[in-house]
């Protein structure tokens, strides 16, 4: 086919990477929640950081140089799309932080019984 062009690159591969990498994952994360599988808060940290990275690869280089390919003339628009952006970013972080707290707990709930045994 032909060559990807430059501008495109980036959209591109952040395509790629959502298709191979963040759908399968995230059908694992489901599927393990459906089970309600402890191992789920793990594979659901994997899946929030894969989206806030994919959402900084995806919006940060358009807006670094300049947002040109922003539709600036439609200020409805333009809010939408950058505030889809943020949502996209603001809801992985929340559970990223969520899926932290109870792997901690865990964490530490597991550390107090090897202390418990080791007595």
């Amino acid at each position: 086919g032909p060559p990807i062009s430059e501008p495109r690159i980036i959209l591109d591969v952040v395509y790629i990477l959502e298709l191979t990498l963040h759908v399968p994952v995230s059908l694992l994360a489901f599927i393990l929640y459906v089970k309600k599988s402890p191992s789920r808060f793990i594979v659901e940290a994997c899946v929030s950081g894969a989206q806030i990275a994919g959402v900084y690869a995806y919006y940060l280089p358009e807006g670094l140089t300049g947002g040109h390919n922003w539709p600036n003339d439609r200020p409805v628009i333009w809010w939408l799309g950058i505030g889809a952006g943020v949502v996209w970013a603001i809801v992985p972080i929340l559970l990223l932080a969520r899926s932290a707290k109870i792997l901690n707990a865990a964490v530490a709930t597991a550390s107090q019984g090897d202390k418990v045994k080791g007595q």
